[in-house]
């Protein structure tokens, strides 16, 4: 089980350089591990909330960056030297380079955006329009209107998902099904940042089987779209009716079917 440290790299079981989508797999796996409801362990919850504060703080870029970074010294603040986000200072003299932060959701979606940036010469009104699937890391030039100084060059950050993990444009997303949909197979609705769509799950799936959905991933404005893995998790019912559980029983009196 986790330690009592308060490393959250340790907490998750990752490297301090580990990447976003680790980050996400490792809280994934811990979570569903430890969780209450299905961990009778008397810790369980301890732990759970040591899991769920340690992706708290290291799935957003900014709160991972002050968790990183040493303090400064007294009297200097660190958006002086390096440049603030929205609602913090930027050079005046060169071009500007500052995070956007954007929800899954609105990378695909793009659109217009509105902010204001203040730097040391005065506020600064920025509009862009951002195409659809723009993705983390990307960058996004705002030419310098009259009178200003430099050029604001955007820099896509997206913002963990609790249910979408993003690999390049790649998405994956975790798809409860029933075990008798997992049996029999089953066309389930699975919830996209794209909109819903059916998928079609094979007789016999397990736990784990990733359902591909071709170009359902996210958008690419020069080129196709990637695309998006519905990743099968087989959930029991909790709570069986007496009709229910007669079944069950009956099925697990007269199956040959052995698991181990």
């Amino acid at each position: 089980m986790p330690s009592t440290t308060t490393d959250y790299y340790e907490i998750l079981g990752v490297p301090r350089d580990a990447s976003q989508p680790d980050i996400q797999r490792a809280y994934r796996k811990l979570a569903r591990q430890w969780h209450p409801d299905v961990n009778a362990d008397p810790e369980a919850e301890e732990t759970f909330k040591r899991v769920n504060e340690a992706y708290e703080t290291l799935s957003n870029p900014k709160k991972r960056a002050e968790y990183d970074e040493p303090p400064a010294a007294p009297g200097i603040r660190l958006e002086d030297l390096f440049g603030g986000l929205f609602g913090g200072f930027a050079s005046a003299v060169a071009d500007i380079q500052v995070g956007l932060e954007l929800s899954v959701e609105e990378s695909y979606a793009g659109g217009p955006r509105h902010f204001t940036l203040r730097t040391l010469s005065g506020i600064r009104e920025i509009d862009v329009e951002l195409p659809p699937g723009i993705a983390d890391g990307d960058m996004v030039r705002v030419p310098a209107g009259e009178g200003e100084q430099g050029d604001v060059y955007l820099v896509i950050q997206l913002i963990p998902h609790e249910r979408y993990l993003i690999e390049g444009r790649d998405v994956t997303v975790e798809l409860p099904v029933a075990p008798w949909e997992a049996v029999l197979g089953a066309k389930v609705p699975v919830e996209t940042p794209g909109g819903v769509f059916d998928v079609r799950v094979p007789e016999g799936s397990a736990s784990g089987r990733r359902l591909r959905l071709r170009g359902k991933g996210l958008p690419n404005p020069r080129g196709g779209a990637g695309d998006l893995y519905a990743e099968l998790k087989v959930v029991a019912p909790r709570k069986l009716s007496k009709a229910d559980r007669e079944l069950w029983q009956k099925l697990a009196e007269t199956s040959d079917f052995n698991p181990r």
